[in-house]
């Protein structure tokens, strides 16, 4: 096994920059107060000592977030040895839950100059990547795109998936805005509406096959909550409400889960039992009946 030489803390942190926020050469060195000179010979130490591989200049491009795809290789990207922990993994059968139909709201920290305020007098609409991006003055709204999923097996993985993708369209926003939207300690962001999926749901699969249509709409504003729906070729239980979709999909994954581990009984298993237990007793009160009349003919005997 190859043991890789350490870096400094200035690599480290040049290192983070590249692959976990993919900034380009410019933004590194405004961030780090450095010359493009010291920068370059930071990226050659980090070659050398195999962190980085290929064209710096070309910056580091991941694979799209759409339907489940091997990620395309970057231009530059971290050795095979660090490179997992960077790009999402191919989806596989167990990452069964999809989030998706996004849209999240963050307020502007500041404003470089007057290109922000002539663009969104002129158009305030405008697509980066695979998000549409509405502009406000004091605020932006980001939608993520229709077909654009994030795979998980559960709501906090595809969350997670979610925040990667993010953190790489921060830097982008800032960059074509001319804002700043993100710092250390600013509460500045809110999601305002996801839907997660379960894929390939047999439930679901029932009522499509059955051509039923299930909506079961939340009792206090009376909007859509849970619906059956059959999307990307797929028969899916969704959690559509803008507030309530996230613990939705936890409650539905305690049932699904409480069902695998410990096979409850089935609602037909269920009124099956409960109809033995009444013939049951039906014939357990005969036999009651039956021997109190036997008592009474021992006692008259008796008397």
């Amino acid at each position: 096994m190859t043991i890789k030489p350490k870096l400094t803390k200035k690599q480290t942190l040049i290192f983070d920059l590249v692959i976990n926020e993919t900034l380009g050469i410019k933004a590194i060195c405004s961030r780090l107060k450095i010359s493009r000179q010291t920068l370059n010979e930071h990226i050659r130490k980090l070659k050398a000592k195999g962190y980085l591989i290929g064209d710096f200049r070309r910056a580091l491009q991941i694979g799209g977030y759409g339907q489940p795809s091997i990620p395309k290789k970057p231009s530059i990207r971290a050795s095979p040895t660090n490179i997992s922990q960077h790009i999402v993994s191919k989806l596989n059968n167990k990452k069964n839950i999809r989030l998706h139909g996004n849209q999240f709201s963050i307020d502007l920290i500041s404003k470089h100059g007057t290109r922000y305020d002539k663009l969104i007098k002129k158009n305030n609409i405008i697509t980066i990547g695979q998000s549409t991006v509405v502009c406000y003055p004091k605020n932006i709204q980001v939608f993520t795109q229709e077909g654009v999923s994030f795979y998980g097996k559960t709501d906090n993985e595809c969350d997670n998936e979610f925040i990667k993708y993010m953190n790489i369209l921060y830097a982008k926003i800032e960059n074509r805005l001319s804002i700043t939207i993100k710092k250390d300690q600013y509460m500045n962001m809110r999601w305002v509406r996801r839907h997660y999926a379960f894929v390939d749901d047999e439930y679901a699969k029932k009522v499509n096959k059955e051509g039923l249509k299930l909506i079961i709409f939340d009792d206090q504003n009376g909007k859509q909550r849970i619906l059956v729906d059959f999307s990307l070729k797929l028969d899916e239980m969704e959690m559509v409400h803008n507030k309530k979709a996230k613990q939705d999909t936890k409650n539905y994954a305690k049932y699904v889960e409480d069902f695998v581990k410990n096979t409850p009984l089935t609602n037909s298993q269920i009124v099956s039992r409960f109809n033995d237990l009444q013939e049951h007793s039906i014939k357990n009160e005969k036999t009651i009946e039956n021997l109190l009349n036997v008592m009474k003919q021992i006692i008259q005997s008796k008397i």
